[in-house]
């Protein structure tokens, strides 16, 4: 991939010299204009009104100047795996390159653009033969079956490539296909103890004749003993019937672009399930079996709004192949509380629990009850 690192770079050891000053740097966005690409018509804002737009292979790659040195890059392409090409991105920025050291994640934010989820990563470095200081910020997305991902490498003007991040981002039109059939679109931001991990999101799909299929990805930052920092991509599609007992399932999770997970599980007759794929990069192949209809992750938060009303407990089968793709699990869900409009639910899943919160019948967010990984999922509007 052709990056243009044209570093702004600020002498740290300079006597006036302030980072924090540095980073507070602001200016308005400048005026858009209109790009067409082999994947899409998108806008960009541009200060000297100078665009310029490429095909590298198989990725689009949009150069504009918003304002400040540093040139404001924007590469689309047709993968919807996020924390592949962030990771990708990363050493595609600074692995080999010796004269540059990576000082580690200055910030990481996550919001919501008017289709989608988005998260920003920001990485302070350090150029060595200058002892000099930069900061590049990389802001991720997914439209629909498509991929943009932006950078601007320059000290400050975070709010500056936000916006044009958003401006990119919400203006994208995709040229291939047809999406009138999304009935829902949920979103959400990850975090622990406030601080930004990534994001979720959820949308329906209304095929037609009472089927639809519900797609879920999950863009998790992790910190691993011994690994360092791993971006986490986690996709689940289901496949329902018009009583929204699941079909078909497909369970992909990859972490730095490399598979960990690849599960299929397809309904053969009744509650029975066929399981075929990949479990920590391991074949695994076999049958699992339901007492009760396996139903969708939406008709189960149908069934918790009765759990609210009747204030009692629900036990039910789940299945989650990130735990063990050949097992039925059992999971309970227990009211705990309504307060002001907003209920709180527990649910034990093997030996895991999480608090689940409603609000006005509504699921507005979950808590992994865990001391090592006490993440939330709070619902962004």
């Amino acid at each position: 991939m052709k990056l243009l690192l044209i570093l702004f770079l600020i002498p740290f050891a300079h006597a006036k010299f302030s980072l924090e000053k540095e980073l507070q740097k602001e200016m308005p966005l400048p005026a858009v204009y209109e790009v067409k690409t082999p994947f899409g018509n998108l806008n960009i804002p541009s200060a000297d009104k100078k665009v310029v737009s490429q095909s590298l292979g198989e990725v689009q790659q949009v150069v504009s100047n918003i304002g400040p040195v540093g040139p404001f890059q924007c590469f689309i392409s047709g993968t919807t795996f996020s924390g592949a090409t962030i990771h990708a991105l990363k050493n595609a920025l600074f692995t080999g390159k010796k004269d540059l050291q990576l000082l580690g994640i200055h910030s990481v934010k996550t919001g919501r653009g008017k289709r989608s989820p988005y998260t920003s990563i920001n990485y302070l470095y350090k150029v060595v033969s200058k002892n000099t200081i930069g900061l590049v910020k990389i802001y991720i997305a997914n439209v629909y079956d498509h991929n943009i991902r932006c950078l601007h490498d320059q000290l400050g003007y975070s709010g500056l490539t936000e916006q044009a991040f958003l401006t990119v981002l919400n203006s994208f039109v995709p040229k291939v296909g047809n999406y009138d059939h999304l009935k829902s679109n949920e979103i959400f931001r990850i975090q622990i103890q406030g601080a930004h991990l990534g994001h979720s999101q959820v949308r329906k799909f209304d095929l037609g004749n009472g089927k639809k299929v519900y797609h879920t990805h999950l863009l998790m930052m992790l910190k691993k003993p011994k690994i360092g920092v791993v971006f986490n991509d986690s996709w689940i599609i289901q496949e329902v019937n018009k009583d929204e007992k699941v079909v078909k399932s497909f369970y992909t999770t990859k972490e730095n672009g490399v598979i960990l997970n690849n599960i299929v599980l397809q309904n053969t007759k009744g509650n029975d399930y066929k399981v075929n794929g990949l479990f920590q990069r391991k074949k695994v192949q076999g049958n699992v079996s339901f007492k009760e209809p396996f139903f969708s992750d939406k008709k189960m938060k149908e069934m918790l709004t009765k759990v609210i009303k009747n204030k009692e407990d629900l036990e039910v089968e789940a299945y989650d192949a990130s735990i063990d793709p050949l097992k039925v699990l059992k999971a309970k869900y227990s009211f705990m509380e309504t307060n002001e409009k907003r209920s709180k639910i527990k649910l034990s899943l093997d030996d895991m629990n999480f608090h689940i919160y409603f609000k006005n019948k509504e699921y507005v967010g979950m808590d992994f009850v865990n001391k090592i990984f006490p993440a939330q999922f709070i619902k962004l509007k």
